[in-house]
């Protein structure tokens, strides 16, 4: 679990892997829209990551939110 955030809208969200390209995008704090094409960057939260990491690409798969990461 790593906690990102969405941008433009600033939306904080929990990027979940499950052994798939494309990890699970879980939205967390804020109330601004995500939508397929916003990016991905790291929060800094938890120390896990330093903030402002380029993670990936925000796509859907049917109703659920994935992440296309950055190769």
């Amino acid at each position: 679990h790593v906690p990102v955030v969405v941008l433009p809208s600033r939306r904080r969200a929990i990027l979940t892997g499950d052994n798939s390209t494309a990890p699970f995008l879980a939205l967390d704090l804020g109330d601004g829209p995500v939508k397929a094409g916003d990016r991905v960057f790291s929060s800094g939260d938890g120390g896990l990551l330093p903030p402002d990491l380029p993670i990936g690409e925000v796509v859907t798969s049917g109703s659920e939110l994935r992440v296309a990461l950055f190769r």
